[in-house]
């Protein structure tokens, strides 16, 4: 468990690949949400992938270390996809009664009520250890 809704309900990280807009296939990071499956942010908006197969995250070993803004990302982070163009990384933040799992792509993005929200100067990034 990496996060909470407003209700309590657990959740996890998961990835999963989509074609960005040039047709090219990459992977994504997102949330896994009861019903939904796997639930990305592409292109400002919330997808989910209910009925296809997607990865979890198992960790025994790590830690959520602050991140503030578009600082650089540590050596140790996990590395869960790609944008096309740099490395994607797992976050999270507090905020709407939440503990929201997003992506790191320079800054933080996650999905609320249905859109890519990025207001979450200060954030968390998953590292290895």
């Amino acid at each position: 468990m990496a996060g909470h809704e407003s209700d309590g309900t657990p959740l996890h990280i998961c990835r999963h690949e989509v074609k960005n807009s040039q047709n090219i296939t990459q992977v994504s990071a997102g949330k896994v949400v009861k019903g939904l499956g796997c639930v990305l942010t592409i292109h400002g908006k919330e997808v989910d992938f209910r009925n296809q197969s997607f990865e979890v995250l198992i960790a025994n070993n790590g830690q959520w270390v602050q991140r503030h803004g578009t600082d650089p990302i540590p050596e140790s982070a996990l590395v869960v996809g790609s944008n096309g163009k740099s490395n994607t990384y797992i976050g999270r933040c507090f905020a709407h009664n939440s503990e929201i799992i997003g992506k790191i792509d320079y800054k933080f993005y996650y999905g609320f009520n249905s859109t890519e929200m990025s207001d979450c100067y200060n954030h968390e990034v998953f590292l290895c250890i």
